[in-house]
């Protein structure tokens, strides 16, 4: 999960990357390794 997680935040700009998106993020990282 670590490795697509990487992937996709290397796709996305730094500045796009905020809080929000982050603890989005994480639910989802959370439900697909639950």
């Amino acid at each position: 999960m670590a490795g697509i997680g990487s992937a996709m935040t290397s796709r996305v700009p730094g500045e796009a990357m905020s809080e929000s998106s982050r603890a989005i993020w994480v639910s989802i990282t959370r439900l697909c390794s639950a």
